[in-house]
């Protein structure tokens, strides 16, 4: 239809725009898309994503904000799993929040958030990856990192937006995706400014310094 996403631009200047040429796997688009009172794109679960072919190496982070709408199953919010296999950077995996990067040796590892998810909620995700460990992040709350060995993979693929291992149910508001590991004070400011943004600060961690106020 016509409020179907084709293009999904990057708003850092890199030209990293995310795309889907096939309009039956196209997001919709909604004024409303979000919670019912905010923009989003809403994923039907089935074959809907977007992507761009990106270079992907060293330390990154990522965070955004997603409703999620069927926890039966793996869900993609952000996938870089590819060729060259870079990382699940942040996925449901049936039962729990999930960060999965690749090495050359070993195979590949995860960190998975013991926080659970609720059909119909929304969430505040981030995860990063930095020299020694990756981490993910439930509305700013994490069981903690794992360690991580040998050479990280690197290349250019396919970066997606609701696709992976399996397709995002549910709604997709913003993503960030930096190409660095970025500090704990710095993620935090990303997490309150997205989670203001789109209305989701109640939901923040008690302890997060941007629960009462924003960034």
């Amino acid at each position: 239809g016509s409020n179907n996403v084709q293009q999904l631009n990057d708003l850092s200047g890199n030209g990293n725009h995310m795309l889907q040429a096939v309009s039956t796997q196209r997001p919709a688009y909604s004024a409303t898309g979000f919670q019912g009172s905010k923009p989003g794109m809403t994923f039907d679960g089935v074959d809907d994503f977007l992507s761009a072919t990106v270079n992907q190496s060293g330390p990154w982070t990522v965070a955004g904000v997603g409703l999620i709408s069927n926890i039966g199953a793996i869900r993609s919010f952000f996938d870089g799993d590819s060729s060259p296999r870079i990382a699940q950077y942040i996925r449901w995996n049936g039962s729990a929040w999930q960060s999965i990067a690749f090495n050359t040796t070993p195979a590949s590892f995860g960190a998975t958030n013991a926080v659970g998810a609720v059909a119909g909620n929304a969430y505040t995700l981030s995860a990063v990856r930095d020299a020694t460990s990756v981490q993910i992040f439930t509305n700013g709350t994490s069981p903690g990192a794992a360690a991580t060995t040998g050479t990280p993979n690197s290349g250019s693929g396919a970066l997606r937006i609701g696709a992976g291992a399996n397709f995002w149910a549910g709604s997709i508001t913003e993503i960030v995706y930096c190409n660095t590991a970025l500090t704990t004070t710095d993620r935090q400011k990303l997490e309150g400014y997205l989670a203001w943004k789109w209305g989701q600060q109640a939901s923040l961690d008690v302890a997060h310094p941007y629960k009462s106020a924003a960034p």
